[in-house]
């Protein structure tokens, strides 16, 4: 099963997660089973996100849903772009 891994520098650790979070659904639809998210111990605005997914096609379509890219930079908080892999097991 395929799984992103997402590093990000948000504004505000907080009022990202709320963005984030209202996402869920949407997620799911798209065959997102697992998520995890860590914060930096020392800048809890630096934050990596992983997540599992059914398919390779789910995080593609997940980030180019409409729900997705109607989140602006400015209300989710992100410094910069964020990076995103997606990531095959080498088994």
């Amino acid at each position: 099963m395929p799984t992103t891994i997402t590093h990000v520098t948000v504004k505000n650790f907080d009022t990202w997660r709320e963005v984030f979070d209202e996402l869920y659904d949407v997620r799911q639809e798209f065959g997102c089973y697992e998520e995890r998210i860590w914060h930096n111990v020392d800048d809890r605005n630096k934050v990596t996100i992983l997540m599992e997914w059914d398919d390779a096609e789910g995080p593609r379509g997940y980030m180019e849903s409409p729900e997705f890219k109607a989140i602006s930079p400015e209300r989710a908080g992100w410094v910069g772009q964020p990076v995103s892999y997606i990531l095959a097991d080498a088994d």
